[in-house]
């Protein structure tokens, strides 16, 4: 594993990953087919729901061998939206896919997902925002009104249960996401499961919309804990600047195994740790 990250402060910051890098093809070159999600009967409007409209394009990259699935200017909202194989998806400058405030919408408990798929990439300067605050207060009301099942409620920390991500890309080969933005996740931010050949670069995060938005988690790389095991500090505020991880791997851990722990809004400037 190998992170170089510079933290802008503790909410937004930029990202470059590398796990395992091997023969990986950039997407959207000349030779790619393009697809517009317009062409496919979706309205940037931030009212249509166009889940079935951008999941057609994407399903129909994929049975063509591969291509590019473009989203431009606009909101669109959605709900689930399935990433599949030799499939990129482009969200141009001002493109936003916005998350459903319907439970129905989702699956799996993420906006964007990928399980056990190949060349797939998420790229462009366009935003995903999960709506994470508005969907929350939303089950919230539901379970007061009656009509949340108690089993979906946390009763001790007084907030809803099984909360969906914005990106979760579980067991995949060849993946990259790079330039967007991602945000107001209802749960976790990003969560990357057994990946190989994992790029994430130069994207923005904003991790503040509910309880619990990590705003990226890896779990990857060999790692058994039963506390700490790579940690940073708990709820700091505007540490840690440059951060490279390479290729480590931790092991009956029992507390720490590489904690840094600090202040929180204290500074740790540099850190690294490499496995040679």
């Amino acid at each position: 594993m190998n992170i170089n990250a510079y933290m802008i402060n503790s909410l937004r910051f930029s990202m470059f990953v590398l796990v395992g890098l091997t023969g990986f093809a950039l997407t959207g070159g000349s030779g790619e087919k393009t697809l517009n999600v317009l062409s496919f009967g979706a309205r940037g409007d931030g009212v249509t729901l166009n889940t079935s409209f951008i999941q057609a394009a994407i399903d129909s990259a994929t049975a063509m061998g591969g291509g590019v699935v473009v989203v431009p200017r606009g909101k669109f909202l959605s709900g689930t939206l399935v990433l599949k194989s030799n499939v990129t998806l482009q969200l141009r400058e001002g493109a936003t896919i916005l998350g459903s405030l319907n439970p129905a919408d989702y699956q799996h408990l993420a906006f964007i997902l990928a399980e056990k798929q190949e060349n797939i990439s998420i790229i462009g300067k366009g935003t995903i925002d999960g709506q994470g605050r508005k969907f929350a207060l939303y089950l919230d009301s539901l379970f007061y009104a009656g009509k949340l099942d108690s089993s979906q409620y946390n009763l001790r920390r007084k907030r809803p249960e099984n909360r969906p991500g914005d990106l979760k890309i579980s067991d995949c080969k060849n993946v990259r996401v790079s330039g967007i933005t991602v945000k107001n996740a209802c749960g976790w931010v990003q969560t990357y499961r057994l990946c190989e050949d994992l790029i994430i670069d130069s994207i923005r995060v904003e991790s503040d919309a509910y309880w619990n938005n990590d705003g990226i988690d890896i779990a990857d790389y060999t790692v058994r804990s039963s506390g700490s095991a790579i940690k940073f500090g708990t709820s700091s505020v505007g540490g840690f600047k440059k951060v490279r991880i390479k290729n480590i791997r931790v092991f009956d851990t029992f507390r720490s195994a590489i904690a840094l722990e600090s202040v929180d809004g204290g500074d740790l400037e540099d850190v690294q740790a490499f496995k040679k």
